[in-house]
């Protein structure tokens, strides 16, 4: 299994809580590079996959992509550079949604995204996703990094990756603002909530740009905004892991008791001494005379023998029971199906 930390963007590895060396589940029903939705020729998504969405990227991660030289983040870091150069959505906390992104999103989220065209989808393009890859996914940010349309661990699983974007999500939020504390920003335009592009009125929802308002809030660095993100990454890059605490405070202590109990039960639910199958589950039999059980959340295939036992949840006889009666046939039934088929809610609490 993977841990943690090959979901997070490489500058948290060194600072960041030990977590990171948990080891979570392979999310391989979420088929990123094999997108399911991209495989049905009338998918309205052929172009985009689940990336109609744009990243919210902390000042800190901004500046990674500016002063990494690789070649394989130059596509990247020319889109960031003409990002800044067109000034929409360029603020010291770091590359907001622009005025009309945000307007078009809100405007197609009314609907469902069943109901999208290819156009309206393509209108919400990540502005660093490139045929399919994603430009800067060294220096992704929270949503990128814990964003899975179905987890293998069901409604537990879900749960966790939501945990782990809070987590994240406050990270970014409190790291830019050191960011700008350190680099000397001017406290009075430091805001301890993060707003959105448009409460600043430096773009009005026709595009044009306010370069006085903009050039006013951005001070003695208007002009050298690059210079600037570079700089805000320099000072979390040296971050140590007690600092880093320092900064989170009592906050991240919470967020990371509650990632701890969700991780529990993401990799080790507490299974229910009574159960049943779900009345709601689909379920047939293929010519291997192998059954797939199959909920909203995910299928499993079982072979005759597990089958024949999945009869005796009925409700009467304990999950237990059950699990030992299976003990001669040498099957590790709990660790290789039954958490899998309680978290994906083929087999639900009796009541």
């Amino acid at each position: 299994m993977p841990n943690i930390q090959s979901k997070l963007p490489p500058i948290y590895h060194r600072f960041f809580p030990d977590f990171q060396s948990w080891k979570v589940p392979n999310e391989e029903i979420a088929t990123c590079y094999d997108c399911t939705m991209c495989k049905k020729p009338k998918s309205a998504f052929l172009n985009t996959k689940c990336c109609t969405y744009f990243p919210q990227l902390p000042n800190y991660l901004v500046g990674g992509i500016l002063q990494d030289n690789r070649p394989e983040l130059q596509e990247g870091r020319e889109r960031i550079i003409e990002l800044i150069r067109n000034k929409k959505g360029i603020f010291p906390y770091g590359i907001l949604p622009p005025v009309s992104y945000s307007l078009q999103s809100k405007k197609l989220r009314k609907k469902k995204e069943k109901n999208w065209t290819s156009a309206e989808a393509e209108s919400l393009l990540c502005a660093y996703y490139d045929n399919g890859n994603c430009t800067v996914w060294d220096y992704r940010e929270n949503c990128c990094s814990t964003h899975f349309c179905y987890s293998v661990g069901g409604d537990f699983g879900q749960k966790f990756w939501k945990t782990l974007n809070q987590y994240l999500t406050f990270t970014e939020n409190e790291l830019s603002k050191y960011a700008l504390l350190k680099i000397g920003f001017s406290v009075e335009k430091i805001n301890l909530v993060r707003k959105k592009t448009e409460d600043y009125g430096f773009e009005d929802e026709n595009g044009k740009m306010n370069l006085e308002m903009y050039n006013d809030f951005w001070g003695d660095w208007a002009g050298k905004e690059q210079d600037f993100y570079i700089k805000t990454f320099e000072i979390i890059n040296q971050l140590k892991t007690d600092e880093f605490f320092k900064i989170g405070g009592i906050n991240q202590e919470i967020l990371l008791s509650k990632l701890r109990n969700d991780y529990a039960e993401f990799v080790s639910p507490s299974i229910p001494n009574s159960l049943i199958i779900n009345p709601k589950a689909k379920i047939k039999t293929n010519k291997n005379n192998e059954t797939e059980y199959q909920t909203n959340l995910g299928s499993v295939k079982v072979s005759a023998i597990i089958n024949k036992f999945l009869s005796f949840f009925d409700g009467e006889k304990t999950t237990a029971e059950i699990c030992l009666m299976l003990v001669p046939f040498r099957l590790n039934f709990e660790e290789e199906y039954l958490k899998k088929l309680y978290q994906l809610q083929i087999l639900i609490p009796t009541n």
